[in-house]
């Protein structure tokens, strides 16, 4: 199976077509990057030329603590990318509703690191936008996370 047709690939386009679509909305010129495997989702540059690494996760946040995280050697290569310019880690989470994000930078400061993964609280992040019904729906159709295991689970955000 080619990597556009895996269903991860499927549910982090339709992420990164939400961030792009906000982003834009704020007159943010945005870069996207070649089809297949890529070391940044894209870059946005704001109306003053300051030039932003993208990446956008979609998935929900740990269910049993409040936290999200990613894996470590995402976590390095991002960090390598950061000596260049700031880099964004957005959040589009399917439990809590919502886009979240926060500078690679930012997290730096707290975090915990767990076999091949390293996890954020939520606190540390800022909430950009509420998902409409239509992309949260489109969201879910396209994602495996058994929303079960978040019975019991109070949200973060609201």
């Amino acid at each position: 199976m080619r990597f556009e047709e895996l269903a991860t690939t499927r549910k982090g386009d339709i992420g990164e077509r939400i961030v792009k679509s906000y982003l834009t909305k704020r007159e943010m010129t945005i870069y996207s990057t070649d089809s297949g495997p890529h070391p940044i989702d894209f870059v946005a540059i704001d109306q003053a030329g300051k030039l932003f690494f993208v990446e956008v996760k979609t998935y929900p946040r740990r269910a049993k603590k409040s936290d999200t995280g990613i894996d470590l050697a995402d976590w390095y290569k991002y960090a390598e990318i950061e000596r260049i310019g700031v880099v964004w880690l957005f959040f589009i989470d399917e439990f809590e509703g919502c886009c979240y994000v926060c500078s690679l930078s930012d997290l730096k400061r707290n975090n915990t690191t767990q076999g091949e993964k390293i996890y954020f609280d939520l606190s540390l992040f800022k909430v950009l936008f509420w998902l409409d019904r239509g992309d949260l729906n489109e969201i879910r159709k396209a994602s495996k996370v058994n929303m079960e295991q978040y019975k019991g689970t109070k949200r973060h955000f609201r």
